[in-house]
């Protein structure tokens, strides 16, 4: 009897251990649990108050949602879009292969970014700087982020100011005097007629300190 009551006192005791352990881990679940949860809303506070376009698509590029700055810059509700291929829906014509192709390089696990022409949903295009970030979970891809943020404005100002540099450069290369662009003393650019009057071949002082 006594033995019994020993072997039923170890089994208890084992058992209260088991069960305080279970109990231990159940804790750190729920800690991690909520810890997961705390992040997935910050995530999501982020994407919502976001001054860029954000949206989130799954590992086939097809639409799970979308901030409103992003519906304001394509003028798609997300309701809209939600399912629907990303790429398909802002890209048009040519420009749907380039979009496919950075869609590729993200579902590969490569961040991608760069200046494109984008659709807006009255068929308007205009120019948006773009990043990628694909979204890995136990070192697979699951989806993406995308952001977007509109610069026509700037691309239309460098492409102004890139025409009104090569009008000037018409300009002095057409006239009779020397003319060179100079920066630190170093020659940048010349015309024929400073070629001329100095002498020298273009490769012999493009590059050369004018001392």
């Amino acid at each position: 009897k006594e033995g019994k009551e020993m072997d039923d006192k170890v089994l208890s005791e084992d058992a209260n251990k088991r069960i305080k352990s279970l109990e231990n881990k159940l804790r750190k679940y729920e800690k991690k649990i909520g810890e997961l949860k705390r992040e997935k809303k910050m995530l999501g506070s982020l994407i919502r108050y976001s001054s860029l376009g954000i949206v989130t698509v799954d590992e086939n590029i097809v639409i799970k949602s979308c901030n409103a700055v992003f519906e304001d810059l394509f003028q798609y509700r997300e309701s809209e879009i939600v399912g629907k291929d990303l790429d398909e829906v802002i890209a048009k014509g040519h420009s749907v292969k380039d979009a496919k192709g950075y869609s590729r390089k993200t579902l590969m696990g490569k961040p991608v970014s760069g200046v494109e022409r984008r659709y807006r949903k009255d068929g308007t295009s205009f120019y948006v700087e773009f990043f990628a970030v694909p979204a890995i979970v136990d070192g697979k891809v699951v989806g993406a982020y995308g952001i977007y943020q509109d610069v026509s404005e700037r691309v239309e100002m460098k492409k102004r100011l890139e025409e009104s540099e090569e009008r000037l450069k018409r300009v002095f290369q057409a006239s009779p005097l020397g003319m060179g662009l100079f920066k630190d003393r170093i020659m940048q650019w010349h015309n024929d007629a400073m070629s001329k009057m100095l002498g020298y071949k273009s490769e012999e002082i493009i590059g050369k300190d004018a001392r």
